[in-house]
């Protein structure tokens, strides 16, 4: 496990929560310290503890240690109204942005 990504990660997807350090310590109910420490590759949290985190921040825990994230220019919003999509709507709209990313690289669009 690369501890230093898993760090980085928890604070990455804490901000991107708009949460502050405090809010997190207290929704894990852990200390600040610990929490702190987390952030800062002082400490790995437990596997019960990165499950809790997992829950707050809203992320599945391969997110912590893929060292390939890109970054998503998605609203909330938008986020909420493609996890509520089946799998079939999902591939569909996956073709269609296919097709569509096709097209401008032929100069059709």
């Amino acid at each position: 496990m690369n501890k230093e990504l898993l760090a980085k990660r928890i604070r990455e997807f804490r901000k991107e929560a708009g949460k502050t350090q405090a809010k997190m310590a207290e929704e894990l109910a852990i200390s600040l310290g610990s929490y702190f420490n987390y952030e800062r590759n002082k400490r790995t949290p437990s596997l019960e503890t990165m499950l809790r985190i997992c829950l707050v921040l809203q992320k599945p825990a391969d997110c912590f240690l893929n060292e390939n994230r890109t970054k998503m220019f998605l609203s909330p919003e938008q986020v909420e109204f493609l996890r509520r999509l089946d799998k079939a709507q999902l591939l569909a709209i996956i073709g269609q942005l296919q097709s569509f990313y096709d097209n401008v690289q032929d100069g059709c669009v």
